[in-house]
């Protein structure tokens, strides 16, 4: 079952997620966005873990924000491709509850 409080954790930090993913990387279109958001709701509602697939995600905003602030200081040369980064690192909490199911 799921809890209600746990969910509200999981929507708003991924929402979070898309805000800022939006906000610091604009080349990212909206539905691979948006796609990324999806496979972390569903990670999370469907391996029952949602407040450890939250703190993902929030994990994933930080470390986004300090390569941001890190390219803004120009400590980091060159242009990079961190917005698909951003993307691919929402993926993750996806295969663990596919390893997770199949070892099951």
């Amino acid at each position: 079952m799921i809890n209600l409080l746990h969910f509200s954790a999981l929507a708003g930090s991924v929402l979070l997620y898309f805000r800022i993913g939006r906000f610091l990387f604009p080349e990212l279109r909206k539905g691979l966005l948006i796609f990324s958001c999806l496979t972390l709701i569903i990670s999370g509602v469907f391996s029952n873990q949602q407040i450890y697939t939250a703190f993902f995600s929030l994990i994933i905003v930080m470390v986004a924000m300090v390569i941001h602030w890190l390219k803004w200081h120009i400590v980091i040369n060159g242009r990079g491709e961190f917005g698909v980064l951003y993307a691919n690192f929402s993926f993750i909490p996806f295969l663990v509850f596919l390893i997770k199911r199949i070892g099951s």
